[in-house]
């Protein structure tokens, strides 16, 4: 496949087209066509590259996942991001997101709640923030990466597939990470857990905001996710909830 062809197909910016050479869009659309004939995959093929829609020399945080949710149907292309859920109100299993939305309380109550009180607080409008199914789609177009450090995963049964792919995705990874922090030196990173932080050192520019996974936040340690910083470090430029001011 050509490169235009490549970037038209997937809807990538044209600000990653030397990061994408041939070489490169030959090896990823080989592993395409092979996930295709062998079975089932997330996220849906048009959906793989949707962290790079933007331009990157706008982007302002960049937050990296690991794995698309191998979930049948959970995955979008955006990381942490759940397809299909609606509002805080509907029962969903993704841990880190209901304590990501707990540290973004905090950062602009700072008070902390578990999640249950919080979805009471937004369902009588005393904490107001977008439903999640606006709320990734907000970040995105305020310019926030929320990339996937693996960008595809194996769909089988309901099982644990986390990092099926990771042969595929590693170093690509890696080499995007250096491509966008010297083209863009200004960026914020969020690194949440060791997987991404081991990342860390491909970074050559930019600010790095780290702590352990938002899958594990039990509020014991510095590192703990519940003492994240970086949203509140960032909410000048992102807004976070989504919600925008009212003027008086």
């Amino acid at each position: 496949m050509k490169r235009n062809d490549f970037f038209n197909k997937y809807n990538i910016h044209s600000s990653y087209f030397d990061f994408f050479t041939q070489e490169r869009i030959n090896t990823i659309s080989k592993f395409i066509n092979k996930l295709k004939k062998s079975g089932n995959f997330a996220p849906k093929e048009h959906s793989i590259f949707r962290a790079l829609e933007n331009d990157l020399q706008n982007s302002k945080v960049l937050i990296l996942g690991k794995d698309p949710y191998f979930q049948p149907g959970a995955a979008t292309g955006i990381a942490f991001e759940v397809n299909g859920l609606n509002n805080w109100q509907s029962p969903f299993k993704q841990r880190s997101l209901q304590n990501i939305i707990r540290v973004i309380y905090q950062t602009y109550t700072d008070k902390k709640y578990i999640f249950s009180n919080i979805r009471k607080e937004i369902d009588s409008s005393y904490f107001e923030i977008l439903p999640p199914n606006k709320l990734f789609q907000s970040w995105h177009n305020q310019d926030v990466i929320l990339l996937n450090s693996f960008l595809t995963v194996k769909i089988e049964n309901g099982k644990n597939t986390s990092g099926s792919h990771e042969k595929q995705w590693n170093n690509f990874t890696k080499e995007l990470l250096t491509y966008i922090s010297t083209k863009n030196p200004n960026i914020n990173y969020f690194l949440w857990g060791a997987h991404s932080n081991s990342f860390a050192k491909n970074i050559i520019n930019g600010n790095i905001y780290s702590s352990n996974h938002p899958s594990m936040a039990f509020g014991k340690s510095k590192k703990d996710f519940l003492f994240f910083n970086g949203f509140k470090e960032t909410k000048n430029i992102v807004n976070w909830t989504g919600i925008s001011k009212k003027r008086e």
